[in-house]
């Protein structure tokens, strides 16, 4: 909680610093709109594959259009089929976005953080592979960085601005690092908005 890093652990670290936040459906008809992890096999009573809460995904999730576009079912969102070759630094990432014209389009753009966790279905061992299986192109794993346009704020007091929130899709960790570093692979799935 102190920067956002979202990452995995294992379930018997020595020695224990798991914090919870327990949750509940909300009051007077409230909902819940956040979709499902994708993790369907349960571990333990309660946990995540057993209640599978949130957003039923489409089946099928993504749809290819056959022109370099895949159509996301869940989410609305159209994204670039094939991944990006590698990027200098997160402001070539964004030069790279906003400049392409793909299908007749010329609105795509950096995702930002939440839309590129979206991609991630934690069921999977290897999120690259399962999204290639999905219809997407040379997605990579390590070391491979995949872009957000978000900045991260934590990266100093008061904040520098010279980091950024990444994806890596080996495993579907979030993490921040600078926007500028050479010992990074950075990538870019751009996206859009849905029509």
């Amino acid at each position: 909680m102190v920067s956002g890093y979202s990452g995995k652990d294992t379930k018997e670290l020595e020695p224990p610093l798991f914090y919870v936040l327990a949750v509940r459906a909300g009051e007077a008809g409230g909902r819940v709109s956040l979709p499902k992890t994708g993790q369907t096999t349960s571990h333990a009573t309660g946990d995540d594959g057993d209640l599978q809460m949130g957003v039923a995904w489409p089946d099928p999730r993504f749809t290819d259009n056959g022109y370099g576009i895949i159509y996301d079912n869940l989410t609305g969102l159209m994204w670039e089929q094939e991944s990006s070759g590698t990027m200098a630094s997160w402001a070539d990432a964004l030069d790279y976005a906003n400049d392409l014209v793909l299908c007749g389009h010329s609105d795509w753009r950096l995702p930002n953080v939440n839309e590129l966790e979206s991609l991630l279905n934690l069921g999977e061992a290897e999120v690259f592979t399962w999204l290639n299986s999905q219809g997407f192109r040379g997605v990579l794993g390590w070391p491979a960085y995949y872009c957000s346009s978000t900045t991260c704020l934590y990266d100093g007091d008061p904040p520098e601005l010279s980091s950024a929130w990444y994806v890596r899709m080996q495993e579907g960790i979030l993490e921040e690092t600078s926007k500028d570093t050479s010992s990074v692979d950075y990538y870019v799935l751009a996206v859009r908005s849905g029509q």
